[in-house]
């Protein structure tokens, strides 16, 4: 599969050169996410032009291609329309969510998927899907701060350096997105929001953890009779900060 790929690759870049000006492609290895920093991905090459710009590069080299009589067009994570003409599926594809995760990371929003079945390649524009990656991220940020946050910071020893890293965190997600992960469900926090079902609120400690959270997370809803409201603590500054309620 290693020479499949290397050919696939090098028959792709051929290919291109004939619709292209100034092409190059070229390895990139390991991407960090400016959104997320504990999200990186490795996309197999970056193709570059004078004409058009950057756009990724994934090879699918597939085994049941190999010593087969079968035919690209048959691969069941492909649509063809009645023109012959290929598409990636979407729903419960994984090279579908793969794609879309790599052009979110890198913020390069193109990807050509290049099928080679040991003979030919076959070329598919996979386009962005910014509602799709914003889901995806979503999964995945609540996946992270479940999981694997707080396994990073169970133990004492580890709290100081786990806050950082959260608070870190919560910085690169409202970088670029002005968006911050609900503190309690994970789920990235609507900007834009139509009735209170996903309205949110932040803690406003002293300690500034920088903590949001849904209302219904929380059971928080507004006094109508108070003309302000006064200064809301995340359960875990009531807990841990000296607040006086």
């Amino acid at each position: 599969m290693d020479q499949g790929y290397t050919q696939g690759s090098t028959e792709y870049l051929a290919l291109m050169k004939s619709f292209h000006k100034g092409c190059s492609v070229e390895e990139c290895g390991l991407v960090i996410s400016k959104e997320f920093d504990y999200l990186g991905t490795s996309p197999d090459r970056i193709f570059s032009c004078a004409c058009h710009g950057k756009r990724l590069v994934e090879v699918k080299c597939p085994y049941t291609l190999v010593d087969s009589s079968r035919t690209i067009n048959s691969l069941d994570f492909l649509n063809e329309d009645e023109n012959g003409h290929l598409t990636l599926k979407e729903h419960g594809n994984t090279y579908y969510d793969q794609i879309q995760g790599q052009m979110g990371i890198t913020g390069i929003f193109k990807c050509d998927l290049v099928v080679y079945d040991g003979h030919k390649v076959v070329v598919i524009d996979v386009e962005f899907n910014s509602d799709y990656w914003l889901k995806l991220a979503a999964d995945v940020n609540k996946f992270y701060l479940k999981f694997v946050y707080r396994q990073l910071t169970s133990g004492e020893e580890n709290q100081n350096s786990a806050s950082t890293c959260r608070k870190e965190v919560q910085i690169a997600v409202s970088a670029k997105t002005e968006h911050y992960p609900c503190g309690k469900c994970g789920i990235l926090l609507a900007e834009n929001v139509i009735d209170n079902s996903e309205a949110s609120i932040n803690c406003e400690c002293e300690c500034k953890c920088g903590q949001w959270f849904h209302w219904r997370c929380v059971n928080f809803s507004p006094d109508p009779e108070l003309e302000s409201e006064p200064p809301w603590f995340c359960p875990k500054c009531v807990r841990n900060c000296d607040i006086v309620l």
